[in-house]
């Protein structure tokens, strides 16, 4: 198994389906989680307020949580 072109190819799948991804990050690492999601190929979203939350579950298409 080559780990090089397993890489490759989940990076092309991840670039062809650009998903949305709801972060939930503190603010220190806000921008460099949007700039590795941007790289990779997905569009990042950050939501902040208690009362957007409920409203970003639902759109997005995976979350991420550091």
């Amino acid at each position: 198994m080559d780990i090089l072109l397993d890489a490759r190819k989940n990076i092309e799948t991840l670039r062809q389906k650009n998903p949305l991804v709801l972060n939930i990050t503190n603010l220190v690492v806000t921008n460099i989680t949007a700039n590795a999601l941007l790289a990779v190929g997905a569009s990042p979203v950050m939501a902040f307020a208690k009362e957007e939350i409920e409203d970003m579950v639902s759109i997005a298409q995976t979350a991420v949580r550091f």
